[in-house]
């Protein structure tokens, strides 16, 4: 059974700052170049309620995944940050769970779109994104490593996203 659960307590956050450790120190290209450390060392820092927020996945009992979102510069506009899956739980359809947990929690926060990014080689997270009603949006910050999609969602699409 999948548990989604918002981070709102001392432990959540801990459990939400081991899975970004692991996510930096495994699956982050670049990650010295990456404001992933900055986010650990003063959580809950920019996703801290009510502009954004953090949800983590449980399954089985066990601890999962993450993800999180943040506000943008752009007016309306949430990004969703830090989804990680640990490698035992992928194919399991977490992601997506995880994707549809932060968008609406973006549309309760009173966010218009969402938005996402990551690297073009990252297939299986564009296919997801994409099969989720996400699409190309410009760029929504400045970001020192070249190679990202950026893709957004309008919130009032969300009910709708598969």
């Amino acid at each position: 059974m999948l548990q989604i659960i918002a981070v709102d307590t001392e432990d959540g956050w801990r459990h939400f700052r081991e899975l970004l450790l692991e996510y930096a120190q495994r699956d982050h290209a670049n990650a010295g170049q990456s404001s992933i450390w900055a986010d650990m060392a003063g959580l809950p820092g920019r996703y801290a309620h009510p502009a954004g927020g953090a949800v983590l996945a449980y399954r089985q009992g066990e601890l999962a995944a993450c993800g999180a979102f943040a506000p943008t510069e752009v007016a309306g506009l949430a990004e969703i940050k830090r989804l990680y899956v640990r490698e035992s739980a992928r194919g399991q359809g977490i992601a997506r769970e995880l994707t549809r947990a932060l968008v609406r929690q973006c549309a309760g926060a009173g966010y218009d779109r969402a938005g996402i990014n990551t690297w073009d080689h990252n297939e299986r997270a564009l296919a997801l994104y994409r099969q989720m009603g996400f699409g190309p949006i410009t760029p929504f910050k400045d970001h020192p490593i070249p190679n990202l999609v950026y893709l957004g969602l309008a919130l009032h699409d969300a009910a709708e996203a598969p």
